[in-house]
Order: structure tokens, then C-alpha cells, then sequence
């Protein structure tokens, strides 16, 4: 199959304090997007301060070609022939969003810095060099120029999204004027769950599962906490959701009990019973999964408001 490898640098918005005394580097294989067939990221270090990062991205497909553009030839095209089209490549931007995104939160975590971590998605451009291709037969070729492409994420059908209505305004009024304490907070950390699509799947799991737990605890009877039992018509008056709609307990099921395996474990697996107790994981959390986590929590929590214990 032809390799093709792309090389370009990644400067940090903020420097960071940085005690490498021998070169470093990470090695990731088969990344997200399936024709990146590796990646190497480097750390650049300067006078004890960490600047950014030198990346080296392998491409192996053979559904991968080059073409030449200009006079001179000395710029190129990567394609990735489809069944209908052709793709232009953006090492720069796929590398950005699916690995150097969430290295830049891990990082911050490990590190206690917060202000190493930062949507890089929303200002690429600034931050990396041009990109060098380097072709099957070894020949060095820059990147045609062109503007890097913005953030995008695959839209969730059924979120319970709404457009802006005027009654809207009318309840930031009264926020603002203290008449209302605001949205409620299972809302903001739901849509805390959407923006951390762009960080990872664990994120995700975790803001989405916490707002499922807010959303439905006021409505519980005192002393007892959200778990899987409202759900199932084991507490007050609340209906089995199984017997009306199966499909939204099981994805319910699935978003609570992988939280367990997170939280309890350490592990992003996609559990359908608890995993404390013993149940088997189903295998790996996948955007699809969490995709769906994101669709049922409002509706989970709507039917627990229409059907309180």
C-alpha cells in the first residue's frame, strides 16, 4: 500500500514549565480515522518550557494517491478516494482534533495546568507550521496551500435541541433580575456533555450520566438516590420503562453502568449491567454509543417528570 507521512510543528497557546532532560515521544498507533496508520508526536522543549510539539503523521491506504499542482510542481494533493468522491487531507486538522485535543486534556490533568488545554479546534490556524509530505518514493513535497477547515461534529438527531423562542429572553430577564434561578442544572451539564465530545468518550459519559442524576434526583422520594431502579418501576409510582419503550431503557442502562466502569474502574467499556457485580463489558466505548447517551438523558428524565414516584 502507498505510505505517505506528513510533518508539520503544533505551538502551544501558553508555555508550560518542563523538567525533560532526555528526548521524548509518543507513539500512537491506528488513531481514529482509519486511513492514519500512526502517528509520532515530539515534545519541542526551549529554555525549560514546553512550546509545542513536532508531529509526524503515517497515512496507509490503498485507497490513498497524490497529485501534483503548480508549474513547478512542488506542491500536493492527498486524496482519499471514496465511492463518489475524493477528500482533501488535513493532517494539521485531523491530527489536531483526534489526537493532540485530548493529549493537550490528558496533559492538563496529569499536570494540574489548566491553561495547557485549550480548544484548539476553534483557532487552528495560528498554531501550526505548513506541512511537509513526504511521498511512497521518499521525495519531500509541501502541502498545497489552503485554508485549514473549521470544526465539525456529526449532528445528533433527536437531542431535544429547540430553537430560540422569545419566551427565552423573557426567562434571561428574570435571571438577570433575580426572578428565576436559571436553567436548570442538568441542562448545563447535558450540554457540558455535548462539548465534550471534543475532549473524549470518558467525558462525555461522565457529564452525561452527572446530568442524568440531577435531573431526575428532585424528584425521587427522601433518601433515596438515582439509580437504575426508577427506571424499572421499583420505586413509588414510577412505570417500568421497559414495557413502554425498551430501546430508551437499555440505552439508559448502558450510559449508567459504563459511568460504573469508568468511575469504579478506570475503564471506557460499554456495560449493560453493573460491572462491580460482575457483568461482561460489551467492548469499547464508541462515538456512537455516547452519540445515543446524549439523545435518551432528556428523555429519560422527561418521563421520570411525567411519571414522579
Amino acid at each position: 500500500m502507498p505510505a505517505y507521512k506528513a510533518l508539520f510543528t503544533f505551538a502551544l497557546k501558553y508555555t508550560a514549565p518542563c523538567s525533560l532532560s532526555t528526548p521524548a515521544h509518543i507513539d500512537v498507533v491506528s488513531p481514529p480515522q482509519s486511513h492514519i496508520k500512526a502517528a509520532r508526536v515530539e515534545p519541542v522543549v526551549t529554555e525549560g518550557r514546553l512550546t509545542g510539539f513536532s508531529v509526524t503523521a503515517t497515512y496507509d491506504s490503498p485507497a490513498l494517491e497524490h497529485v501534483d499542482a503548480g508549474s513547478s510542481g512542488d506542491t500536493i494533493i492527498v486524496l482519499l478516494r471514496g465511492d463518489r468522491s475524493s477528500a482533501y487531507l488535513s493532517p494539521a486538522y485531523e491530527i489536531s482534533k483526534y489526537l493532540l485535543l485530548p493529549l493537550l486534556y490528558q496533559l492538563s490533568a496529569l499536570t494540574i495546568q489548566p491553561y495547557i488545554y485549550w480548544n484548539v479546534l476553534e483557532s487552528l490556524g495560528p498554531h501550526v507550521g505548513p506541512v511537509t509530505w513526504i511521498l511512497p518514493d521518499g521525495s519531500r513535497r509541501p502541502q498545497i496551500d489552503g485554508l485549514l477547515p473549521s470544526s465539525a461534529m456529526p449532528t445528533i438527531v433527536d437531542s431535544g435541541a429547540c430553537a430560540i423562542e422569545a419566551q427565552h429572553f423573557t426567562t434571561l430577564e428574570d435571571i438577570f433580575n433575580g426572578r428565576n434561578q436559571g436553567a436548570p442544572l442538568w441542562r448545563g451539564l447535558l450540554a457540558d456533555a455535548h462539548r465534550a465530545r471534543n475532549v473524549g468518550l470518558r467525558e462525555v459519559v461522565i457529564h452525561a450520566a452527572t446530568a442524568l442524576d440531577v435531573g431526575v434526583q428532585p424528584w425521587l422520594p427522601p433518601g433515596e438516590k438515582t439509580d437504575m431502579r426508577v427506571f424499572r418501576g421499583e420505586l413509588g409510582k414510577t412505570p417500568d420503562l421497559r414495557l413502554s419503550d425498551q430501546p430508551l431503557f437499555l440505552t439508559i442502562a448502558r450510559l449508567w453502568f459504563s459511568r460504573h466502569s469508568i468511575v469504579h474502574r478506570g475503564r471506557a467499556d460499554l456495560f449493560e449491567d453493573n460491572p462491580q457485580r460482575g457483568a461482561a463489558s460489551l467492548g469499547p466505548l464508541q462515538p456512537q454509543h455516547t452519540e445515543a447517551f446524549l439523545a435518551a438523558v432528556p428523555k429519560a428524565i422527561a418521563f421520570i417528570e411525567l411519571n414522579p414516584p
